[in-house]
């Protein structure tokens, strides 16, 4: 939601549009810049439906160099309010709730926000036994350090993203972050052998190699979409990386195989027989298993009808999703890729 703006249409997207104009001035450079970044999105989420408030921001290292130099921009970031031809310099705190109050003291638009809160675990050597080691849940463990590490900036926004991605699957991943300049990290250095920084461990108490719990190092590249290919791939999870849930979510592959293999069209006491062979012997744990039945059971009973009749009310519902929460759009979305698949 964050409105990109350049030397060409500023006069008009800026000081003729009207509204008042939040403008961050940055640079592709700029490590700053790119540590606010995540913060002047979410800042852009929270005045997304508020027609009086705009946020945006120009590259002034770029296409945006003759308005740097038109409003005198000492460095960056720089961000200015723009109301007309009135512009007031932003001199507070670089951070979601200043910013937020900013804008609302400035164009006089009330607007309730919570403060941003991270699902992201910060461990350290007092926590890590009981919060990772001991959790069922598999983790995805990211140490990290603020000085002297120029890709850490990088990779913290990179990891922070990828923790909002999979916000709505904490019950087969969680994310922890250890920083080692902030909290007490020796006996996690040591343990682990960590030796340069940032890396990512999985650490899951249901892999045992060599007969022990060994943590999992990630070695492919640092980019938002490998990393979000290898957790797909390795727990079975189904994000693409705006965090929306990919055609395959909700499906059950072993299932799927058996029905395109088997179902001929007409209804069969073996068929059903061996469907629930399959599902006991082979499929645990899978909340879709009992979709799934109801589908087949619709199938037997010659309730074809079914099937178009459901597809279109859970259609319905997407196109009124708006005060729906995120963990039932999921929900939903999963129905419907099965329901495609029949």
């Amino acid at each position: 939601n964050v409105v990109q703006v350049n030397d060409k249409n500023f006069k008009l997207e800026v000081v003729e549009s009207g509204k008042y104009c939040l403008v961050e001035f940055y640079a592709d450079w700029c490590r700053h810049c790119t540590k606010l970044s995540p913060i002047y999105e979410e800042l852009a989420d929270l005045y997304a439906g508020v027609e009086e408030v705009s946020v945006m921001k120009i590259n002034g290292d770029k296409d945006g160099k003759r308005m740097v130099k038109k409003y005198d921009i000492p460095g960056f970031p720089m961000i200015r309010m723009f109301h007309g031809e009135e512009v007031i310099d932003y001199e507070g705190s670089r951070d979601l709730e200043s910013l937020s109050n900013f804008i609302q003291q400035v164009s006089g638009v009330r607007l309730e926000t919570k403060p941003y809160i991270s699902s992201i675990k910060k461990l350290h050597d007092l926590n890590f036994q009981s919060e990772v080691l001991d959790n069922k849940v598999p983790s995805f463990i990211y140490f990290t350090k603020e000085k002297n590490c120029v890709k850490c900036t990088k990779s913290d926004l990179i990891f922070e993203k990828l923790s909002n991605v999979y916000a709505n699957d904490n019950s087969s991943i969680q994310f922890g972050k250890v920083l080692v300049d902030e909290s007490p990290s020796e006996k996690l250095i040591k343990q682990f052998g960590i030796y340069k920084y940032p890396q990512l461990f999985i650490f899951d108490s249901n892999r045992i190699v060599d007969g022990y719990r060994r943590p999992e190092l990630y070695e492919g590249n640092f980019d938002i979409e490998s990393i979000i290919g290898y957790l797909n791939k390795n727990f079975a999870l189904h994000r693409d990386k705006k965090g929306r849930l990919l055609p395959s979510a909700g499906r059950i592959e072993i299932i799927d195989e058996y029905l395109e293999r088997n179902y001929s069209g007409s209804s069969s006491i073996d068929f059903l027989q061996n469907f629930n062979n399959i599902i006991d012997k082979r499929v645990t744990n899978d909340k879709m298993i009992i979709y799934y039945k109801k589908l087949i059971n619709k199938i037997m009973n010659g309730e074809e009808i079914y099937f178009e009749k459901e597809l279109e009310r859970l259609q319905r519902m997407l196109g009124n999703s708006s005060n729906l929460k995120s963990t039932s759009i999921d929900s939903i979305e999963k129905r419907i890729n099965v329901l495609k698949f029949f």
